[in-house]
């Protein structure tokens, strides 16, 4: 269901809807249509409740998948048809789609022998491959063009011609995918951890000196994207945001000075620089870096929701509770918000607590109906299974939430009982500088009740642990940003507040 979901969402975006595709069809794509309306509507929410609706009394459920594989048929069929020519593609995204439409339709030409047709296209298409680093189909459409040029019309000069320019594609193409490679590598052993880890930087920094050589060498588009992102792992890695900062205003400038428009790695490299600021609290910046990312991006891409994480913590850092609480609400009400990850979303139910807890303090004005409003911390423990095992990282944010959940709903009983588990998690996972500042807070949280709830001995007892962790910036403490998703320093005051 999941992927005719998003083939749907590509035919709507599109313009290509039910009206276009089954205008005047007969019975059978009559169906067709009822189904198609039915998952662009979000009328069913698995295979099972569509079947069970479309063939009531079908047990087999066999001509509900013969439908499914004729819808998922013809679906495939029609994007090869569209167009996209709507003004909301720039000029790089325009290129791409008509590039590998036409490649496509080389390729057949081929296959049914159209040689010289098929090489006048290829001809064509390769000035605009080149235009816009397109490097593995330049290096395929040499591939081609040689061997027409050599074994079928015999044209020696043309054959070293393109020869030559196979023999330099294959090379970037080459090291664009070795590159590829090394963040695959980097990026699977951190998606899921939020924990410092110095072995990743190690490993990213050995992999950007095997590619710095073709980095100087070539300008190639995919090239220099991952060597941005394995370079920023270096220091993103330990958290070492001035650094990052440094190379995020470097590969901005070698994409703004492209021929065309680079959005994709521009928007990732702003999302990173907002990131950095969110974490050296240059706020100002940070709302400049959104601002500059705004203007790139796609509602609804994957890269919208992971820019709207870091623009949802500023707002947060910066004591815009309202306006966080604005964007969690566009976010989960966007319609390709349950096709993300599951890490993903997870994170949004992580913040989610959070809005609960300020909406509990009133310091968020939430709407008469919202589910916050009716917060169950016992449904929130199970929708963070991810996350609930990085015990070193994000599962912080978790622990500390639902601390915070339990004292706003008065359930001191209960709140002492889960502080209680806190004293050994904090010796066994909470030892290392990387996570002092956690450490501390933690420490914090256990004084709660030792002072008995009450405000006076509190601030007496937590004196010393929250100079120690306010001499830790976050900065330089290599502890994950999204860890203090209200910084710690305002969580006490809250927590004092809320004592007194």
């Amino acid at each position: 269901m999941k992927e005719l979901r998003e083939l749907v969402l590509v035919m709507e975006n599109n313009g290509c809807g039910a009206t276009s595709m089954f205008n005047g069809s007969a019975s059978t794509s009559s169906k067709l249509s009822i189904f198609y309306k039915g998952i662009s509507q979000n009328s069913w929410t698995s295979d099972d409740n569509a079947a069970k609706a479309l063939y009531p009394g079908e047990p087999s459920h066999s001509s509900y998948r013969k439908l499914k594989s004729d819808l998922k048929e013809r679906l495939v069929d029609t994007i090869l048809t569209l167009k996209f020519n709507s003004n909301k593609y720039n000029s790089y995204q325009k290129a791409y789609y008509r590039s590998h439409r036409e490649w496509a339709a080389a390729k057949i030409l081929l296959g049914q022998n159209a040689n010289d047709a098929a090489a006048d296209l290829a001809t064509k298409l390769l000035r605009q491959a080149r235009q816009f680093d397109f490097s593995g189909l330049a290096m395929d459409i040499c591939s081609v063009l040689r061997l027409y040029y050599g074994a079928r019309m015999g044209d020696m000069a043309r054959f070293e011609e393109f020869n030559k320019l196979f023999g330099e594609y294959q090379e970037i193409y080459q090291f664009e995918n070795r590159a590829e490679e090394f963040y695959i590598i980097l990026s699977s052993g951190f998606v899921n951890n939020k924990s410092t880890k110095e072995d990743i930087r190690d490993k990213a920094k050995l992999f950007h000196d095997q590619l710095q050589p073709a980095l100087e060498k070539y300008n190639s588009h995919r090239l220099h994207f991952y060597g941005a992102l394995i370079e920023l792992a270096c220091h993103t890695s330990v958290n070492n945001y001035l650094e990052a900062l440094k190379v995020c205003k470097r590969y901005i400038q070698f994409f703004l000075q492209k021929d065309y428009e680079a959005h994709v790695p521009l928007q990732i490299l702003y999302y990173q620089e907002l990131l950095c600021h969110v974490q050296l609290k240059n706020f100002m910046e940070g709302r400049e870096a959104a601002e500059n990312c705004c203007k790139l991006l796609a509602e609804g891409s994957y890269n919208w929701f992971k820019y709207q994480e870091s623009i949802f913590l500023l707002a947060m850092h910066t004591d815009e509770y309202q306006a966080a609480y604005d964007i969690y609400t566009s976010v989960i009400k966007n319609k390709r918000f349950n096709l993300l990850p599951d890490n993903v979303k997870e994170i949004w139910k992580i913040f989610a607590a959070y809005l609960a807890y300020l909406i509990r303090l009133e310091k968020i004005q939430a709407s008469y109906n919202d589910s916050l409003k009716q917060f169950k911390l016992s449904r929130f423990q199970n929708e963070t299974p991810v996350f609930s095992k990085d015990k070193k990282g994000m599962n912080i944010a978790i622990l500390v939430a639902q601390l915070l959940m339990l004292l706003s709903e008065g359930k001191k009983s209960s709140f002492i009982d889960k502080v209680e588990s806190l004293e050994q998690y904090t010796y066994k996972y909470l030892r290392n500088d990387h996570t002092l500042r956690s450490h501390y807070f933690i420490k914090i949280l256990l004084q709660i009740p030792l002072s008995g709830f009450d405000r006076t001995t509190f601030l007496a007892k937590t004196r010393s642990y929250l100079e120690k962790m306010s001499a830790v910036p976050t900065e330089a403490a290599n502890q994950t940003n999204e860890i203090e998703i209200i910084p710690f320093e305002e969580l006490y005051q809250l927590l004092e507040r809320q004592l007194g």
